[in-house]
């Protein structure tokens, strides 16, 4: 079935909505006011999925993509929109799922935009597949059943940057016998590449030819290889990044923010927003203790928790490299030793910055119990923030500032920053 009309707006995830004969139809790749043909692939009672067969007349907000494997390679969602558009897209998704899930009515909401909008992401993943007898490396696909090799990503290097095809050359001649899946993380220090190599398996038995890539390669730091019997290394493979002037150390294969500039923006707004130099506050889901030791250093008595070894091991070990040997690390779920120490310390101030799938309920439950003074809360997901936003306003709590950050431009994704203090 065929159809023609005009694209409305964006939802979360990148596809344009098309409203038609009340059907909400979603379009991949269009644009708010592109007039559109398009072909229904899959209809269900109140929407209905769809394919563009051509753009009739272009929206104002539409630009020429800069990559050229945009629209198969799954990363990216939004580099056909200015970026104003983006903005105001980011904008939106985080609105409608404040007013839809969470039934909270807010008039405006600054997103802070980022100045570095392309070469900005610190790391990247890249998929490893099996070609002859070696890999090629590449994305998933818009269409998860497919795999996009890749040369170039211009939201991590610039396109004139060779480093991505000599890493293809590299991988055609590292043998994948016996080896079933495997990827590669690519961290940027400065002006160098880590890579750190993951194999569900074992090591591929050629892996000696890395000292070689390294020594014809000057733009490659070092390279990890990890399989679940061993760990090898070349060259220099310590991560460790700056941030408002802490030093901190992170893992290859662990987390860390992607955006370097907007990260600062977003823990300047977070320290702004607890102005006073002392007092008490539970950082659950730390990570390698950044905020806790920013805070720490502020004056306060900061309390982080995280439930991997790994990484609270290098948030204590950033605490003694910055002389922070105040902030307090615990091992655990938040939903668990979290709990725990949100009743025993009695904290003025929370801070929660938790995976995609948000608060667990014990935990919302816990801090409505508790009730501490302010709540920082962080998230990279507008539903799930919606939905713990709600059962707190309904405990009680009122949301003092909401903003977003644009932290990953070129993609659907957005940071929103949410400060609720407690009604007296």
């Amino acid at each position: 079935m065929r159809i023609k009309g005009k694209i409305d707006s964006i939802a979360f995830g990148g596809e344009g909505i098309l409203k038609h004969e009340g059907l909400v139809v979603f379009v991949p790749y269009t644009a708010p006011q592109d007039d559109v043909e398009i072909q229904i692939q899959a209809k269900k009672k109140n929407f209905a999925r769809a394919k563009l067969v051509k753009i009739v007349e272009n929206s104002p907000d539409r630009i020429c993509p800069r990559c050229p494997y945009f629209g198969t390679c799954g990363g990216c969602q939004l580099q056909h929109l200015t970026d104003s558009a983006q903005i105001h897209a980011k904008r939106a998704f985080v609105i409608d799922a404040l007013s839809r899930i969470g039934k909270i009515k807010i008039d405006d909401l600054t997103v802070v935009p980022a100045k570095d909008l392309w070469h900005y992401r610190r790391h990247i993943r890249l998929k490893l597949r099996k070609e002859n007898t070696g890999f090629v490396a590449g994305y998933i696909g818009h269409d998860p059943s497919q795999f996009v090799p890749v040369n170039q990503c211009a939201i991590f290097l610039p396109e004139s940057d060779p480093f991505l095809a000599k890493l293809q050359g590299f991988l055609q001649g590292l043998s994948s016998e016996g080896i079933e899946e495997a990827s590669v993380r690519l961290i940027k220090n400065d002006q160098r590449i880590l890579l750190a190599f993951q194999f569900s398996s074992f090591l591929p038995v050629n892996h000696p030819l890395t000292e070689k890539f390294i020594a014809e390669n000057s733009q490659c730091e070092g390279i990890l290889m990890q399989s679940p019997q061993e760990l090898k290394q070349w060259g220099q493979t310590e991560c460790e990044i700056q941030i408002l002037g802490l030093k901190a150390k992170f893992s290859p294969f662990g987390f860390v923010q992607n955006h370097p500039e907007q990260n600062e923006n977003l823990y300047k707004a977070l320290l702004e927003e607890l102005p006073g130099k002392s007092g008490k506050i539970l950082d659950l889901y730390c990570g390698i203790g950044l905020t806790s030791l920013l805070f720490a250093r502020k004056g306060w008595q900061s309390i982080g928790v995280e439930s991997h070894p790994e990484t609270v091991a290098l948030a204590k070990e950033n605490a003694s490299l910055n002389g922070l040997i105040s902030a307090i690390f615990y091992e655990g779920k938040s939903e668990t030793v979290g709990i725990e120490l949100l009743k025993k310390e009695r904290p003025d101030a929370v801070l929660c910055n938790p995976p995609r799938t948000g608060l667990h309920p014990s935990v919302v439950q816990a801090l409505l119990e508790v009730q501490p003074h302010c709540i920082l809360y962080v998230s990279c997901m507008p539903a799930t923030l919606a939905r713990d936003l709600q059962k707190l306003a309904e405990g009680g709590y009122r949301i003092k500032q909401i903003q977003a950050f644009d932290m990953f431009p070129q993609t659907t994704h957005v940071e929103t920053f949410v400060s609720l203090v407690k009604e007296s």
